[in-house]
């Protein structure tokens, strides 16, 4: 049954879509911005105040913390929300932003106080296992900056901020008059095996799906395990030109690793979880385990580009799809593997020495460097 105001009239519905990043956050903002229309001939506005780009970050509190104008920005911009869903003739109106999960209980509460006798509020939030969330973030942020990460450190800061305390995050929302509406991020767990398909059955399960543009392309597609990997070997030698071809996925016709962390790092991590993971199942998906998938595969790069397929597949690809980033990168990837090839002198390993070799053979096939050093190797194999 709907809601009531104290009027008798029926009370208008906000869905706020928090997140979590890394559960295709971009893709849902991405569908509801380019459906916009489409949506208002269903009675679901997704919302014109906090807007920027396809989602509300001016909504949020901490987006841009201890900036002055974008703070008072924001405070326009949330009773512009007010005015927005006031005035508006229809009865759903949707927000969305990764921003929401790190307001403090203190600017969630404003949030509640503003939409009161305004609107009954539903938060949609979809939760991403924490070892998947470590590695996709830790991907992203690669992509991102043109500076070296290590995953154990970003690991750190993530826990220091509380981002994998799903409890606490669920506690803190579940304030509003309306449902908290909680799904873990898996195929399995979606409608239809579908993320966006799911979304809008949680808005309404009378929304025809099929009626919908659906997204081109994936959205903000994270690189590689092995391509995020090589970028942050290479970044602090990079120029500029380099840095951008190192940051565009790359698409490669093999089967990529999924995972950066080793098994035992990966179940260390959730099990460090676990009673906050199961409290939440039980307390919101009527089940034992927030998430289906508990499998933790034995599939880690090393980071052993020398011994790597990525490598060739890599080279390859640049060499004959985009050949002016083969050239970008050729000065950097010759020198990369010419001190791979210096490590293995140290080394004493003459299989990695010939890998070395070869590889930068790609890039400077008559470089008088490459040269003395394949002499230098048969004169020690002889």
């Amino acid at each position: 049954m709907k809601k009531a105001n104290s009027s008798g009239a029926t009370m208008k519905r906000l869905i706020i879509h928090i997140g979590t990043g890394k559960t295709g956050t971009t893709s849902i903002q991405d569908f509801l911005y380019n459906n916009k229309s489409l949506l208002l001939n269903h009675g679901v506005n997704y919302c014109s105040a906090g807007m920027t780009g396809n989602n509300h970050h001016l909504l949020c509190r901490n987006y841009s913390r201890g900036d002055d104008v974008v703070y008072n920005s924001i405070t326009q911009s949330l009773l512009d929300l007010k005015s927005e869903i006031q005035k508006s003739q229809h009865n759903i109106h949707v927000i969305s932003s990764e921003y929401f999960p790190g307001l403090l209980d203190n600017e969630v509460l404003e949030l509640k106080q503003l939409l009161e006798n305004v609107c009954s509020v539903d938060i949609i939030l979809y939760l991403r296992r924490q070892d998947y969330f470590l590695e996709s973030w830790y991907s992203q942020v690669v992509k991102a900056f043109p500076r070296k990460f290590d995953i154990d450190l970003l690991r750190a800061n993530i826990e220091k901020d509380g981002i994998f305390d799903y409890e606490s995050l669920v506690k803190r929302w579940d304030i509003f008059d309306g449902k908290l509406l909680v799904n873990s991020y898996e195929k399995s767990s979606f409608k239809g095996g579908d993320l966006i398909c799911d979304f809008l059955d949680k808005i309404s399960s009378s929304i025809p799906y099929q009626i919908f543009k659906k997204n081109e392309t994936y959205s903000n597609l994270s690189l590689s395990i092995e391509q995020a990997q090589l970028k942050n070997e290479l970044c602090e030698r990079a120029n500029e030109e380099q840095l951008s071809v190192l940051s565009k996925p790359i698409p490669l016709m093999f089967k990529t690793e999924r995972h950066y962390l080793d098994r035992s790092s990966r179940l260390e991590l959730v099990n460090s979880y676990k009673s906050k993971n199961d409290w939440v199942a039980i307390n919101y998906l009527e089940r034992g385990n927030l998430f289906l998938d508990t499998e933790f595969s034995n599939s880690s790069f090393d980071g052993d580009f020398l011994n790597s397929e990525f490598t060739h597949a890599f080279i390859l690809y640049l060499k004959y799809e985009n050949p002016e980033a083969y050239e970008a990168l050729s000065p950097l990837l010759c020198f990369y593997f010419r001190s791979q090839y210096d490590k293995a002198v140290l080394n004493r390993d003459n299989s990695a020495r010939l890998k070395s070799l070869f590889l930068a053979s790609y890039f400077r096939p008559a470089g008088p460097d490459v040269k003395r050093k394949y002499n230098l190797l048969r004169e020690s194999l002889s």
